[in-house]
């Protein structure tokens, strides 16, 4: 028989009170959960800062390369500086940056969430924090009308993935000069502006999606070792019109240009660029070369916003072939050609193109006259550029110039890489038998190997060449060209 008590009438109603409060507490729980749920709306927080529904305002949209991002960062910056602080708001929920404006107000499970934030290199080691999926409430206008804007930042080292702006407000006309204004100041604080960049399909060094930058080599002008008279005239006609902008435009005369460099490998044509870029400090520069030949037109876009500015394309002949081939010039070369004839009059920008095979671009160049101003052969140095030469890259050695002039001699039609190597193995040979300084017998024991048979790829890959009218051996060195 069970000895437990009978419940009792209190016990009752305390087991109800119990239940009472457990009900009421889970009511309150759904109440404040609620509140959260409407707090955390999208279509209610933007109703809040907008006074308005958003769902009927009218949306201006604009679309960006990916590497813009930065950019834009540094627009929308600027313009906080003019019109005051922004309220930023995040969206929470998957997939939210490939959705547009409309469909995040449409769709309840995108709400108040955490801002979406990109870090993004713009060079000299610094890295910009930019927004890269977020809604910024601004306001705008003489009234100071609010309004919202969606940004979707894009992946920089991802161009399918553009950077895409929305901008809902009241007046339609308001969105467009606010994108008016982004733009201008885009082009104003562009971390390209006044930079060397390149366009290459890899990420091997710092920069933003495709752009890469680069420090530029300082060259001064007597390290430039050129018949007489050759450096002045691509001077004239690079830097030159630079200087003469103002002057040329008084006189109706347009400024674009294009130079091409032709010449063997090794006889120093990045060597003149590298000098050419020391007396343009102020242009934006943009290379162009190897797997990014078909990136062309976004180079020359990039220059004609950015100019002063100045192409460089780097071993034309590769986006070139036999006009027979297959019946005409490559695509990328009638686009080059193109882009060169399409430049404005008075946009201050100029192509460098360098080829070690002029043949095969002279009669497509020939075909479209105008598009390249100045063609300058970059030969081998003669005897006088020779003895410059190793006086250039050997003088630091200690050896007598009368012994370098006596070597620079023995190499006729070498080229000045070659002349580079040659200082090198020769100190490398001292070295290796622990001098303390590189002797002349260092330095004939590097020509001696050099120059000999079993070098003949060695060399030929420096730029030398060698003719028939001066076979080689061991014993006495040939004539390269």
């Amino acid at each position: 028989m069970s000895t437990d008590p009978e419940p009792t009438q209190d016990d009752a109603d305390a087991s109800d009170l119990n239940e009472f409060g457990r009900l009421f507490q889970q009511f309150l729980r759904e109440v404040v959960n609620k509140a959260h749920d409407r707090d955390a709306s999208l279509s209610r927080r933007l109703e809040k800062e907008l006074g308005c529904d958003p769902n009927s305002l009218p949306i201006v949209s604009r679309s960006y390369p990916s590497f813009e991002l930065p950019n834009i960062q540094l627009a929308l910056d600027a313009i906080q500086e003019e019109v005051g602080r922004f309220t930023v708001v995040g969206v929470a929920g998957i997939g939210r940056l490939y959705r547009d404006f409309a469909e995040l107000l449409s769709d309840p499970d995108y709400r108040v969430g955490p801002v979406d934030y990109r870090s993004v290199p713009i060079g000299g080691g610094r890295d910009l924090t930019c927004l890269a999926g977020a809604l910024a409430i601004i306001p705008w206008g003489e009234a100071r009308t609010p309004m919202v804007l969606w940004l979707r930042g894009g992946d920089p080292d991802d161009p399918g993935h553009p950077a895409n702006l929305e901008v809902a407000g009241p007046h339609r006309e308001d969105a467009e000069a606010f994108f008016q204004r982004l733009e201008t100041l885009m082009s104003e604080r562009n971390v390209f502006r006044g930079r060397v960049v390149s366009i290459n399909s890899h990420a091997f060094s710092q920069g933003v999606g495709p752009l890469r930058f680069h420090e530029p080599r300082e060259v001064d002008r007597d390290q430039v070792i050129l018949p007489e008279g050759l450096l002045e005239r691509i001077e004239r006609q690079v830097s030159g019109i630079a200087e003469q902008r103002d002057f040329l435009r008084a006189h109706h005369q347009h400024l674009k240009r294009g130079v091409l460099l032709f010449g063997p490998p090794g006889t120093g044509k990045t060597h003149v660029i590298n000098y050419l870029l020391g007396r343009l400090p102020e242009f934006t520069v943009v290379l162009v070369s190897g797997t990014a030949v078909d990136k062309i037109a976004q180079a020359c876009d990039i220059a004609r916003k950015l100019h002063p500015a100045l192409v460089i394309v780097e071993d034309v002949d590769l986006i070139a072939e036999d006009r027979g081939a297959r019946g005409g010039s490559h695509p990328l070369l009638l686009q080059l050609l193109n882009e060169l004839d399409g430049i404005e009059n008075d946009v201050d920008v100029a192509f460098i193109l360098t080829t070690n095979q002029i043949e095969v671009l002279e009669r497509a160049l020939a075909a479209r006259p105008g598009r390249v101003d100045l063609a300058v052969e970059v030969p081998l140095p003669d005897r006088a550029g020779r003895r410059r030469l190793f006086r250039l890259y050997a003088g630091g050695l200690g050896l007598d110039e009368d012994v370098l002039d006596r070597f620079a001699d023995r190499c006729e039609g070498v080229t000045a890489s070659f002349a580079k190597e040659a200082t090198r193995r020769a100190t490398l040979i001292a070295g290796v038998r622990g001098s303390e300084r590189v002797e002349e017998r260092d330095f004939r024991q590097s020509l001696d190997e050099l120059l000999s048979q079993r070098d003949d790829l060695t060399r030929r890959l420096l730029g030398a060449r060698m003719t028939d009218d001066y076979p080689t051996d061991e014993r006495k060195p040939g004539n390269y060209i």
